[in-house]
């Protein structure tokens, strides 16, 4: 049996359809791009932290 995709039988409602995908992809590429940026933002804050506290149970040699 032969398979054919059709993508629409209104060739109109596709207008824009690429636009649309690009401008969603552009969107999702940035908000990933923050994402990382207060990922690494908290890293550079919180492991002082987490090493001072670390230091005071022992957990790590003192330097």
């Amino acid at each position: 049996m032969e398979h054919k995709c059709i993508l629409s039988e209104k060739p109109d409602a596709l207008n824009g359809a690429l636009e649309w995908l690009q401008a969603e992809i552009k969107k999702l590429e940035t908000e990933n791009d923050r994402k990382n940026q207060v990922t690494q933002q908290l890293l550079k804050d919180v492991r002082p932290l987490v090493q001072k506290v670390a230091k005071q149970r022992g957990l790590v040699a003192k330097s």
